[in-house]
This record gives C-alpha cells, structure tokens and sequence, in this order.
C-alpha cells in the first residue's frame, strides 16, 4: 500500500495505490481535497479489518493547510474523509494511531499564531468520519516555527521536530513529552549557524531517538545531519554526510531504525541540474 502525491489538471491530490505480491497495481483511488488546491499525504495505516486510513494535509487557502484523513475499503473505495482546523493558520498531520475502540486518531502541529504551535489529536468515529475528541497541548518554552515530524515511542512519550528561528537563521528543535503531555526535554541542534532543519524520527527500544533532516552550510550546498540523543535527551552522536561535490544541497527526510541497532537515513542529492536518491547507513 502506498500514498503518494499526484498531478492533476487543477492541483495536487492524494493518490493511494494498491500492489499485489508481484507488484502488479491493483486499484487506485484519487482525493482531491473541499478546495482543490494542494493535498499532500505523510502517513498511512491499516486497522485491524484491512481499512486504509491516509492522513496528511490539504490547503484551505494558499498559505495555511488543514489535517486531512480519509478512509477507503480494502476494495479502495473511499468511504469518508475529514479536515481540521484550529485558528485559520497552519494543522498540519504526521502520524496515524487507533484506540482501543479501533477508532482512527490522526496528531500533527497546529499553529494558534503564525509562530506558535500546540501539539494536537484529533479523533474521528471509524465508521461516520465524525470527528470526536480533540486533545491540544501547548508547550511552554518551545519555540518551534514549524513542526514536520512527531513520533510515539513504546512507552508512550511523544518527539516531536522541525525548526525554530533564531535572529533570522533556523536550527533543529527536538521536543519529548513524557505520556502525560509534560515536557521532558528540549534539544537544540545550531549547525554552522545558518540553517538546520530536522524532518524524520526513528526510536529503538532503549529509550534512544533520533533525528534526521539537513544543515545549510555557507558555500550553499548542505549536508545530511543524523543525530541521536539519549533518553533524557543527552546528545550521544551527531553524523554529516556530504555530498561528493560540497556545493552540493544534499537533505534527509525519512530515517528507520534496524534490528541491529543501525539507522539508515534516506533522501535527495541535488546537483543543480537533477536530483538523485541517497541512502545511508550508519552502526
């Protein structure tokens, strides 16, 4: 199962697509969101009857997106979707969970300002689509401008990370909220200053997170940075990865963990003409 974003004739829409054990496709169904601009998935899920939930986000105007979530049918036929939206500015989804009644519950950031974020759940009634709970957490002392990954570790603590801006330049800002919503720690990542910007998580299941994204360096070109932190947010390594040519503007975005303990971090290369795939592993 797959989602991912495609062109149309007036925006971008959330395709979900589905392959058979020999990759053959399947089916595949289109949403284009209430205002026909831009719709964007980050996550996907399978409940425990084969329903496919993709959540993500869908722009409610120019600037400002909304969460997103719709449900299909293991046959790939959409049985409802849903938007939230706090204050006008941006809600942005990143993760799907289920509770204990099976019930889809997407979380993201939620701006209450241009530059202030909560931590939001929203919850929605499996079989209506009726949303019904939403939980916000506001987190005094976190100056995050914009939050672009959360995760939950195993026992139940939340990460969150993206950047902040500082006097113009942007570095990584890694949250964790213990399960109550209190905050544990806040870390931050500067770089060489300019701009840092963290946009995967991975956890193992030692407490450990980290944190994968990309450092602006003054030449131009970046570098991946991949850093991991210890449970109370100790830093215990920090890895660039350079480009073969320095100017050139290489960014991680998705990171996983191994069963054996490595971390392997996945993104694009762009030599100015064209961008390439690169993956890395570290131990």
């Amino acid at each position: 199962m797959a989602a991912a974003v495609t062109n149309t004739t007036t925006s971008l829409d959330i395709a979900v697509l589905k392959y058979n054990a020999t990759g053959t496709l399947v089916w595949s169904t289109l949403w284009n969101g209430p205002t026909n601009l831009t719709d964007a998935p980050s996550c996907i899920a399978l409940d425990a009857s084969g329903n496919i939930y993709a959540a993500g986000s869908a722009l409610n105007t120019l600037t400002n997106p909304d969460y997103a979530i719709l449900k299909l049918n293991s046959s790939g036929s959409l049985q409802w979707s849903a938007t939230y939206d706090y204050a006008g500015f941006a809600d942005v989804a990143t993760g799907i969970e289920f509770d204990l009644l099976n019930d889809p519950v997407i979380t993201g950031g939620s701006a209450t300002a241009v530059n202030a974020w909560d931590y939001a759940t929203v919850r929605y009634n499996k079989m209506s689509g009726a949303l019904s709970g939403v939980n916000r957490v506001n987190i005094p002392g976190v100056g995050l401008d914009n939050a672009l990954a959360f995760t939950r570790d195993n026992a139940g603590s939340l990460f969150i990370t993206g950047y902040r801006e500082v006097a113009g330049n942007k570095d990584i800002q890694t949250v964790k909220l213990n399960s109550t919503f209190g905050l544990a720690w806040v870390a931050n990542y500067t770089g060489q200053g300019l701009e840092a910007i963290g946009k995967a998580f991975g956890g193992d299941n030692n407490g450990n997170v980290y944190v994968t994204g990309h450092t602006r360096k003054t030449n131009g070109g970046s570098d991946f940075i991949t850093i991991k932190y210890g449970p109370t947010g100790t830093v215990h390594w920090e890895q660039r990865y350079q480009a073969r040519n320095d100017t050139w503007v290489a960014e991680a975005n998705k990171l996983a963990v191994t069963n054996d303990g490595g971390v392997i971090v996945t993104g694009t290369i762009y030599d100015g003409t064209s961008r390439n795939f690169m993956t890395v592993k570290y131990s």
